[in-house]
């Protein structure tokens, strides 16, 4: 597991990853939630859940990941509260 200093300086530069490439990123994964680490896509599917289980086969760490769901529509995600 990468110490948290780490962790969060890969999610920032995967987070600048997904901004500064998203128009290819829609335009390749329209309708998909994709999975990005280390400034490239590790996983991408139709279904949340279905991301996840293939990142587990895959062995990517699924909890170090940044994941987005690739839309040309806005879209109001509701989160429970855990």
């Amino acid at each position: 597991m990468r110490n948290s200093q780490k962790r969060a300086e890969v999610h920032a530069r995967d987070v600048a990853y997904y901004e500064a490439h998203y128009p290819e990123l829609l335009a390749q994964y329209d309708g998909q939630w994709i999975a990005i680490l280390d400034g490239r896509v590790v996983g991408a599917s139709d279904d949340a859940f279905k991301l996840m289980a293939q990142l587990e086969a895959d062995g990517v760490p699924a909890n170090e990941v940044l994941r987005r769901h690739m839309t040309k529509e806005p879209e109001l995600l509701i989160l429970p509260h855990l």
